[in-house]
């Protein structure tokens, strides 16, 4: 999955990421990355490419969703743009030997605001 900086993202844990950061600026500017407001000290599988203009995460989980920012900086100014990315758990379904088969049920809860049947005159 891509997207780039400034975008909301909601995927399934293991989706590898892409953010990408697009910065025209001039001069050139050099670009940095924060996540969850720490700029170093990334988990593995955390990759900047050489010119820090993407960020990849290639194998997500749940505890790597939050805000992903990135930062162009020259010595005119400086820019910054976030993106929140949500990761949820995988579903898992296991087979053992003694179950038949696997019922899913699906329970919606409604909140129901009226009057009761008694209340209303024909």
């Amino acid at each position: 999955m891509e997207i780039y900086v400034g975008s909301k993202l909601t995927v399934i844990s293991e989706t590898q990421i892409i953010v990408r950061c697009v910065a025209s600026m001039d001069p050139a500017p050099a670009v940095s990355w924060k996540v969850q407001g720490k700029d170093s000290g990334f988990k593995d599988g955390v990759i900047l490419s050489k010119d820090n203009s993407s960020l990849t995460i290639s194998d997500p989980g749940v505890e790597d969703s939050g805000v992903y920012t990135c930062t162009a900086s020259n010595n005119v100014g400086l820019d910054s743009e976030s993106s929140i990315i949500n990761i949820l758990r995988k579903l898992s379904i296991f087979h053992h030997r003694d179950i038949d088969h696997i019922v899913i049920v699906k329970v919606f809860s409604f909140l129901f605001v009226g009057y009761s049947m008694m209340e209303i005159e024909p």
